[in-house]
């Protein structure tokens, strides 16, 4: 919980939004308690709690700000929740999928990249190191299932969990890098 209020706190420092101390205030208490106490319906207090703001802070805080901080925030929170919540297993594959991805898509690009993935965002990703990654990601997470968990996920059901954990690992990523170019952090 403490890491998802830190991470919730630098997103919204990096957009300058910490000038608005209640926005602020629960946006990161939300996400904290929505991780402590491991409730679903938290995710859905947050939404509301954002379309809220949009509402009252109307002419103070543009709705685009709200928009682009509530993706993220949402974003980092589920994240965070799905690590409080999952087993033994899944925490190990939230970990690892992120990690072989990045890993794997880097040398893949590297030696075998050519065709630009999103270069106004991240100029240096390519296409094929994105899959690289995605392909690295399902590779080494079925071996661990496999070696460590006793197939904690049967091998159908494995390809597409993993490949989406590797996915959706590299749209936070590049969302994370539109925020961070657009509030000239990056």
């Amino acid at each position: 919980a403490a890491l998802c209020a830190v991470a919730i706190g630098e997103m919204l420092h990096c957009m300058g939004l910490l000038r608005f101390v209640p926005f602020a205030a629960v946006m990161i208490a939300l996400a904290a308690l929505t991780v402590l106490f491991a409730k679903s319906y938290g995710l859905g207090i947050l939404l509301l709690a954002l379309l809220a703001c949009t509402v009252f802070l109307h002419g103070r805080l543009e709705a685009q700000h709200i928009l682009e901080f509530g993706t993220m925030a949402l974003y980092i929170t589920a994240g965070f929740y799905a690590i409080a919540c999952g087993s033994r297993a899944d925490l190990v594959f939230i970990v690892l999928a992120p990690c072989s991805t990045d890993t794997f898509a880097y040398f893949t690009g590297v030696f075998l990249g050519r065709h630009k993935l999103c270069p106004e965002i991240s100029p240096k990703k390519t296409v094929e190191g994105a899959v690289g990654g995605i392909l690295a990601c399902v590779l080494v997470c079925t071996a661990a299932d496999a070696l460590f968990f006793e197939q904690s996920y049967p091998v159908w059901a494995a390809i597409p969990v993993f490949a989406g954990l590797s996915i959706v690992g590299q749209l936070g990523d590049l969302a994370a890098s539109v925020v961070k170019r657009r509030y000239g952090v990056k």
